[in-house]
């Protein structure tokens, strides 16, 4: 991704410097990650990406916001899939145990996941 970004482009990251032995289903949060920096970098435009990741015991909290610079419908540069395929993940290894929640805020596009690991 540093090849995409330019000096407009500003990511910021938050997460602890200890963490508990939980174990999280591998790349559970790439749709998140990649969604942010294709949605959320401009060329011309400052861009900002921000992760965030909070652990409180066994509850997991990933937050990802990013500017917002939607692709056009001429532009087909990915399936459009990532979202719903992470929910789907959610619901099946995580039932009832979890949270996903997006929106658009100010300009700003933020996702949020929230689980519980036991």
């Amino acid at each position: 991704m540093s090849l995409r970004l330019n000096d407009k482009t500003k990511v910021y990251t938050n997460f602890p410097t200890k963490i508990p032995n939980l174990e999280v289903a591998p790349l559970l949060f790439i749709s998140i990650v990649e969604n942010a920096f294709k949605h959320g970098v401009s060329a011309t435009q400052h861009s900002d990406i921000s992760f965030k990741m909070e652990v409180i015991e066994d509850e997991i909290q990933f937050t990802a916001s990013n500017s917002n610079f939607p692709k056009t419908d001429t532009d087909k540069s990915g399936s459009g899939i990532g979202v719903e395929n992470l929910k789907k993940r959610l619901n099946l290894l995580y039932p009832e145990k979890h949270e996903f929640h997006s929106c658009l805020n100010d300009g700003m596009y933020i996702a949020e996941v929230k689980l519980k690991t036991k």
